[in-house]
Parts: structure tokens; C-alpha cells; sequence
């Protein structure tokens, strides 16, 4: 195939037809033509820390269809002659994955976020209409905890089968079967068509009471995921070291389902993935044994990487990183690959679009704050106010609760909220944010979780939530509130007391500020874009302030917003050697996905 370096590459694709990209129309059949022309070829595989060869259970493409097979006619007896709809609540171990195709193959998978509190998960399982939960059980936070399986079952009774994917199983339970011979199921997938159904559920945005399920079709997660491989140039050559959790789509689909189409080795890191300091110490050493040559990460495992003695060294089987899940700073960008001479490739992507919208190229250089070309049958326009708007076969059908789809998706085309432009040569720009999303690592945190809880404070009467920057998250939410009449009430009171009500940890607000009442439009709705100026010129104040005493005394500091977006500017307030301070600044803002400028 030819590689995708420019627009025009894209173009030529769309001009043969989506079925002549695209011939499957459901996951098995892509599945099994992988299968038959990789065979043997190693699909699957974790990585053991315990092992000197590095490799855990593994699957080749044969075993692995086999495998998926079997569990799907192993959930489809389960609830017959209802279809499957697995919730799946696990880290991203092999067999979850197994248990993701399957039921994406038998029917409807929900991959949820086990670590959410028990209301957060009895609310996804029964808006979602699960009739089986596959988990992974471990008393660690790796795991669902026996506490949290012991409440679910009273809580969500219309459960009818519970299924253990890990070494542990609950007293009653099934246990997803081993490998066998003979899958009985293979005919009926090779037959189905599922084309126009929905395979997956993906919850996102943060919600509380009413969760928030995009619906995924099979030609959804299929064009996406072979628009990823296309931008990355995935082939049997190809091993892919991915962390990414199956609840998130860039997991699933990007750095997930792309491989298997291309007849690439997908590569799981032990379970913790980036939150384990012994992992972090081998991976370098484990990336170059075991000949990954693909690299998938958000921007905080870049800086993880870059903080290991063996940076440098043990990475030459690596040929392309890949970063998604939130906003990448270019010196951050500029950093790792002048110090590991990898490529390092962005990408713009929602949960309603398979994980993706658009790719930067491997196969051409990257530009600074570029998000890439958008992947082939995929189109990207701007609406009156510079919103990104996508259309194609990407694009999830909408939401569960048809409610939530106005403002977001109306005639088959998706408002993604993000402010942009599009370059000449077909290359889009993230600029802002039109909607009000908080993006803490590759948390999607929805305000109105915060803000609902700060209404219900005795002492609050207004409070709005907004992402404060972060070097290491990109951001964190923060909270502005009005004290209610003669209310006394502290910050850290406040925050403990939201921690008893948000149900996502990821949620609580770092800090709050208080003021005597809140911007607002001319209607009376609360401006967020100040709000998010303010915490952003908070933080920058701070940093300096913490960084060094005699730079924050040389410099004032400007954050600026105009339609949703905004800007940093340094201004000097004294005689300095602007070169050096440039170079200070270059190196403080490296984590920062942020325009600034020195005056």
C-alpha cells in the first residue's frame, strides 16, 4: 500500500470506494482474514517481568480467532436467546482483550472503567442493559475488589451471568474457558452481518446520574481502526507496545484493533502498565528485547521515559512513538525526539469517532501543533463559530439516550466542541475549546460533575468548574464559587466534602477559588473561557514564583482569550539578557501544550 504523506494521498484512497479500503462489514470476518494471512504470525502477547525472555501468555492469529470464537459462543449460550451485552471491568490483560472481541463478535461490549465508585458502575450497568459482567477480580487497584463485586450483585440483579477473566473467580461464578479445538460459533460469525448494528458501548464525558453511552457499529471501530494503521504505516513487521486502557478507545481501536487488521503483534505491558516503578525501569531495556518497534503513550509516559538513565540506550528496534489521550506539548515533543531520535506522531480523536479524526503521518515530517490529516472517508469542517465538525463512517450513530445528541450530533455530522483551522495542505489545528470538557491525562471529565456537587454545598450559592493547566496531566479541574451570605467555609472543608460526592477520583477539583460572583454573558450564563484565563494566569504566576524568585520579579504575566482560545504572554519588566530568558522559558513551558510569547 502506498503511504499516506499528504491530503492528496487521503483523496486517492476515498476515490476508489470505502468497500474497495473496507471490504468487512463486521469484526469477525476482519478478524479471520488476518488469521488466514498471518497465521502463525504472534498476535497477542504480555509482557512478564518475571520471565528472562520478557513474554508472557501469548496467541498467534490462529489461536487468537480460535480463542475469540469460543468465548463468543460461550456468552451467547449464557443469556440465550437474549444477545450478549458484556460489561467488561478489567485492566488490559489478554484475556480482556479476548473478552472484548467476542463480545463485540456475539453481540455488545461495554468496557467500563472498574475503578469508578459502586453508584458510578450500577449506573452504567443498568443504562447500559448489561445481562453479563466479565471481571477481573484483584484486591489491588489493578482489579474489581470481591467488596465492590458483593455490591454490584445486589445492586444491578438483573445481571444474569457473572464471569472471571483473571486468575481469581467469586463463589458461583463461570470462568471464561481456555483455549479448546473445536469453535462452534465460527460459521454464524462468518455469516452474520452486523454492519449497521452496534457492536459497543463506550461511556464518556464523566457523568453521574445519567451516564453518557456512545454506540459504536462495527464500520465505526473498523474505518477508524484501518485509517490508524494506514496514517502509521502498521505491518507484519510491526510489534506495538500498548498500555492504553480497552474503556478507551485509543486502546481499543488506534493502537488496538489497528494492529490485528495489519497483521502487527499487539504488546501489553504488566498490569499497573506506567504506575508500576519497575516497569518504568525496564521498559527500555524490554521495548529493545522484545523488538517492539511501535511505542503508544500519552504525553505524562513521555516525560516518565525521559526520566530513565537508559533513554538514550535500548530503543533501536523502536521506529515510531505515538501519543494521544490529551493535548501534546511541542517541547515536550521536541525533547523526546532529539534525545531518542524516535518520530513522535499526535493525533486527534473523541470516543464518538472510534478514537480518531486525524493522524500526523509517519511517513511525513511533523509539524508543531499539528493534529494531522484526517484519516480516509472522514471529513472535517469548521461551523460559524470555528468549531471542528466531523462527518463519516468513523462516526458513532449517537448517544443511547437520543437526548444528549442535540447541540453535538444532528444530520450525521458531529460538532466535536474543539475550536480549529485547517491548514491549506489539509492539516487540522486544535486552537480552543468551545465545549467544557476538563482533560486530566486521557480522563475526559465532565463539569457538570463538579458543579452539581458545589450546588448542593450548604455554603456555596454559584460555583463552575474549568482545567487549570498541568505539567504533568495537562490539566486538572479546579472550581471558582460564591460563598453563600455570612457562610464561612474553607477550601480544603469544600474539597473533602465534593470527595464524598464526586464519584470519579479524577474529578475532585485541586484547588478552589473564591469570588465575590462569577463572569458572565450578556443572558446571564456563567463565561467560562474567563474562568479558565484566570486559573490558567494562577497557575503560570505560581510557577514561576516556585521555579525561581528573580525570574518571576523579571517578568509579568498576560493570559490572554479571544473566542475560546487562549494565549500566554511574558512580559519583562526589566533590563535581562532576553536570549537567556527565552531559553528559560523554552525550557519551563516544554510540558505545556501552550502558545506563549516573550514581549
Amino acid at each position: 500500500m502506498h503511504p499516506i504523506k499528504t491530503i492528496q494521498d487521503v483523496r486517492r484512497i476515498e476515490k476508489n470506494g470505502a468497500s474497495a479500503w473496507m471490504p468487512h462489514t463486521n469484526l469477525w470476518d476482519a478478524l479471520s482474514t488476518s488469521a488466514s494471512q498471518h497465521s502463525e504470525s504472534l498476535a497477542l502477547a504480555e509482557v512478564d517481568l518475571s520471565q528472562t525472555s520478557r513474554r508472557g501468555a501469548s496467541w498467534t492469529y490462529a489461536e487468537l480467532t480460535r480463542h475469540v470464537a469460543e468465548a463468543a459462543e460461550f456468552f451467547s449460550v449464557l443469556v440465550r436467546p437474549e444477545t450478549p451485552r458484556v460489561a467488561l471491568l478489567a485492566p488490559p490483560t489478554s484475556k480482556a482483550w479476548i473478552t472484548l472481541l467476542a463480545s463485540e463478535c456475539s453481540g455488545i461490549a461495554i468496557p467500563i472503567n472498574h475503578a469508578l465508585s459502586i453508584e458510578h458502575l450500577t449506573g452504567l450497568l443498568q443504562a447500559s442493559k448489561a445481562n453479563v459482567v466479565a471481571y477481573h477480580l484483584d484486591d489491588s487497584p489493578h482489579g474489581v475488589t470481591e467488596n465492590a463485586l458483593s455490591q454490584l450483585r445486589q445492586t444491578c440483579p438483573s445481571i444474569k451471568a457473572w464471569v472471571a477473566i483473571g486468575r481469581h473467580i467469586g463463589a458461583g461464578d463461570k470462568l471464561l474457558p481456555d483455549l479448546g479445538e473445536s469453535p462452534a460459533f465460527t460459521q454464524r460469525l462468518s455469516t452474520a452481518d452486523l454492519v449497521d448494528s452496534t457492536v459497543a458501548l463506550y461511556h464518556t464525558g464523566g457523568t453521574t446520574g445519567l451516564p453518557k453511552l456512545v454506540q459504536h457499529t462495527a464500520t465505526n471501530q473498523l474505518f477508524a481502526s484501518k485509517g490508524a494503521a494506514a496514517m502509521y504505516g502498521l505491518g507484519p513487521a510491526d510489534g506495538i507496545l500498548n498500555g492504553f486502557p480497552l474503556f478507551h478507545v485509543a486502546g481499543a481501536f488506534v493502537y488496538g484493533l489497528s494492529a490485528l487488521l495489519s497483521g502487527s503483534s499487539v504488546w501489553l505491558p504488566p498490569v499497573g502498565g506506567w504506575r508500576n516503578p519497575e516497569w518504568n525501569a525496564k521498559a527500555w531495556a524490554t521495548m529493545e528485547t522484545l523488538g517492539i518497534t511501535v511505542l503508544a503513550m500519552v504525553p505524562t509516559v513521555m516525560s516518565i521515559l525521559l526520566g530513565q538513565s537508559s533513554t538514550e540506550q535500548g530503543h533501536r528496534s523502536l521506529r515510531l512513538a505515538l501519543t494521544g489521550g490529551s493535548p501534546l506539548p511541542e517541547g515536550l515533543a521536541a525533547e523526546f525526539e532529539a534525545r531518542t531520535e524516535l518520530p513522535v506522531r499526535n493525533i486527534l480523536g473523541m470516543t464518538e469517532t472510534g478514537g480518531v479524526i486525524a493522524i500526523e503521518p509517519a511517513a511525513s515530517p511533523r509539524k508543531p501543533g499539528s493534529c494531522g490529516l484526517p484519516i480516509p472517508f472522514c471529513r472535517v469542517t469548521r461551523d460559524e463559530a470555528s468549531a471542528l465538525c466531523i462527518s463519516g463512517l468513523n462516526v458513532s450513530p449517537g448517544y443511547t439516550d437520543p437526548t444528549r445528541n442535540l447541540g453535538v450530533f444532528e444530520n450525521g455530522v458531529l460538532n466535536s466542541g474543539d475550536l480549529g483551522e485547517i491548514s491549506q495542505t489539509g492539516e487540522i489545528y486544535v486552537t480552543g475549546r468551545a465545549k467544557d470538557l476538563i482533560i486530566r491525562g486521557a480522563h475526559n471529565i465532565d463539569p457538570s460533575v463538579i458543579e452539581e456537587a458545589l450546588a448542593a454545598h450548604p455554603s456555596i450559592s454559584l460555583g463552575a468548574a474549568v482545567g487549570m493547566p498541568d505539567a504533568y496531566a495537562g490539566e486538572v479541574p479546579v472550581a471558582f464559587a460564591v460563598r453563600s451570605p455570612s457562610a464561612v467555609v474553607e477550601q480544603n472543608e469544600v474539597i473533602d466534602w465534593l470527595a464524598t460526592r464526586i464519584t470519579e477520583k479524577v474529578a475532585i477539583p485541586k484547588e478552589i477559588f473564591w469570588m465575590d460572583s462569577l463572569p458572565q454573558t450578556s443572558i446571564g450564563k456563567i463565561y467560562k473561557p474567563e474562568l479558565r484565563r484566570l486559573a490558567a494566569a494562577h497557575h503560570f504566576e505560581h510557577l514561576l514564583n516556585v521555579t525561581d524568585p528573580n525570574l518571576a520579579d523579571a517578568l509579568k504575566i498576560a493570559v490572554y482569550e479571544s473566542g475560546g482560545s487562549l494565549s500566554l504572554v511574558f512580559n519583562a519588566t526589566k533590563e535581562v539578557d532576553r536570549s537567556d530568558l527565552s531559553t528559560q522559558l523554552a525550557s519551563l513551558m516544554k510540558p505545556y501544550a501552550w502558545r506563549w510569547e516573550l514581549t
